[in-house]
């Protein structure tokens, strides 16, 4: 914490001043689907949403990076969610090289019950890496490594 409040400090802020989202752990529940958020000072959940479909299980931990959480899922999506309060941003199908794009695939996008397999493509199993200058790392199941970032 000391670094923490150095560092605040020479920006000329309160190191009791932190935003919410600084605050905030988040999550990808492996069974149900749902991204939560708990407030770290008091264990309160702060929301529960469902992000993407639900698959048994989903295995990669998000990465965070500011107020932005990057939540990889079974259904071959990468999605980025605000740390305060779960909204997704964007999201992009990476499960199935010809078809990456915003879209789910139908077969899995009309899905409406928790599933083993996945319909089409394959899962994101691992979780993202975040590089220095932003550009998100991941890994498909296709073999496939992936690096996104704004458009220069």
């Amino acid at each position: 914490m000391a670094g923490k409040r150095e560092r605040s400090e020479r920006l000329g802020q309160r190191a009791d001043d932190a935003r919410a989202h600084e605050r905030a752990l988040v999550w990808a529940e492996p069974y149900s689907g749902d991204v939560v958020g708990l407030d770290s000072a008091t264990g309160t959940v702060r929301f529960r949403h469902p992000v993407g479909a639900c698959f048994f299980p989903s295995w990669a931990a998000p990465a965070a990076a500011g107020d932005v959480v990057y939540v990889p899922r079974f259904d071959g999506a990468l999605y980025a969610v605000r740390a305060g309060d779960g909204g997704v941003l964007w999201q992009i199908y990476l499960g199935e090289e010809r078809h990456i794009g915003p879209a789910l695939p139908a077969a899995i996008g009309a899905q409406t019950t928790c599933e083993w397999e996945v319909p089409a493509g394959a899962p994101l199993y691992a979780p993202p890496a975040i590089a220095a200058d932003g550009t998100v790392l991941v890994g498909s199941g296709e073999g496939f490594l992936y690096a996104l970032g704004e458009a220069r």
